[in-house]
């Protein structure tokens, strides 16, 4: 039986996957700098979440399998 820690854990991995999927999916690789520049500007600040949220969860499951939890 998993837990409380355990459980918190799995809990705090979901909710940052879940984040960093929907910025990933809200950020649009094809929009240049050819187009408005607050559209651009308000890409790249959804393409920088996303990569905040997907570094962030690779650093908790790196901590999580370093301390076996």
């Amino acid at each position: 039986m998993p837990t409380s820690k355990e459980i918190a854990y799995e809990n705090a991995l979901k909710q940052i996957e879940t984040v960093a999927k929907e910025y990933r999916n809200l950020w649009k690789r094809d929009v240049c700098e050819s187009v408005k520049i607050e559209e651009y500007g308000f890409n790249e600040f959804l393409g920088g979440k996303a990569e905040g949220f997907e570094e962030s969860l690779e650093i908790l499951k790196e901590y999580i399998s370093k301390n076996q939890i």
